[in-house]
């Protein structure tokens, strides 16, 4: 992992951000308590959308959690709010241990979820669930192997990833799994079912009540840094479409088969009776589902 460059601020805005993750969960939130990801994954929008290269953690989160909760529980619907959308969350709790504070505000907000999302595997500071709450997710952005050497870097492997979610299950917590992002290549269905098979083999399925599916997109702003500094890379030379407002990805079609074959799998072999969940803002891939 590169050196970390912490930059130590205060927020002084909005700690929750609407986003659009899931059509099938309109309420999603960001809940910013840091910025910024020292891991070097090729693909990240990041890289694009950040105007810095340091980790900006915003110290003030526990004075404000008063004020967080407020926000949250004047929200009547179920909410989803991530702390892994602008940093790598239990990286970011190794330099600023927050995750008591994320406890505090699940307890008193039970209609909302909150997801820890992560690459590393590095769980030594994160608290035990003593509260067995069932609204604190830890979760793990996954590829397979060969996708981890060849497009990420400073991350944890597939197998110590894996064996992070079994500690935290060891300490009470339920975990979710995102598949995201699939990228499209000879061997994906191989090698993408061949992860699914060591996740349900290794993990406490009664655990696991969420896997999220989405294929490789990007921003319009981020071609720019296609042409500039991975032109040549591999994963690019598919093509890539707009497939709502400034989003490009691959073809529909290419799309519809990546996901019809990862929920065949997930439901006809494991039988996996969790959420799955298409990132896609189009209704018409949630029928995927049924």
């Amino acid at each position: 992992m590169n050196t970390i460059n912490t930059i130590h601020d205060r927020n002084q805005g909005n700690w929750l951000r609407k986003i659009c993750v899931y059509y099938s969960v309109p309420n999603a939130y960001s809940l910013d308590i840091a910025e910024g990801c020292p891991l070097a994954c090729i693909y990240c929008i990041l890289q694009t959308y950040l105007s810095h290269n340091s980790i900006r953690v915003f110290v003030n989160f526990s004075e404000q959690l008063e004020s967080i909760h407020g926000t949250i529980s004047s929200h009547k619907d179920n909410l989803f709010i991530s702390t892994g959308i602008l940093a790598d969350s239990l990286l970011i709790n190794s330099i600023f241990p927050y995750i008591d504070g994320i406890m505090y505000l699940a307890k008193k907000n039970p209609h909302a979820l909150f997801e820890l999302r992560s690459k590393i595997a590095d769980t030594s500071a994160v608290p035990r669930n003593k509260m067995n709450l069932e609204n604190v997710i830890m979760s793990w952005s996954m590829n397979p192997q060969y996708l981890i050497d060849q497009t990420e870097g400073g991350v944890a492997s597939m197998e110590e990833r894996v064996k992070a979610a079994v500690r935290v299950c060891a300490s009470g917590y339920n975990v979710g799994f995102h598949l995201d992002p699939i990228i499209y290549y000879p061997h994906w269905q191989i090698d993408y079912t061949e992860l699914l098979e060591y996740i349900f083999g290794t993990v406490p399925r009664k655990h696991i009540k969420y896997i999220s599916l989405g294929t490789l997109r990007f921003p319009g702003t981020f071609k720019e840094l296609l042409l500039t500094r991975y032109r040549h890379h591999w994963i690019f030379k598919d093509e890539f479409i707009p497939i709502y407002k400034d989003t490009y990805s691959y073809l529909r079609t290419t799309r519809k088969t990546i996901y019809r074959t990862l929920i065949t799998v997930l439901k006809e072999i494991y039988h996996f009776t969790g959420k799955i969940l298409i990132m896609e803002s189009d209704s018409a891939f949630d029928k995927l589902l049924l």
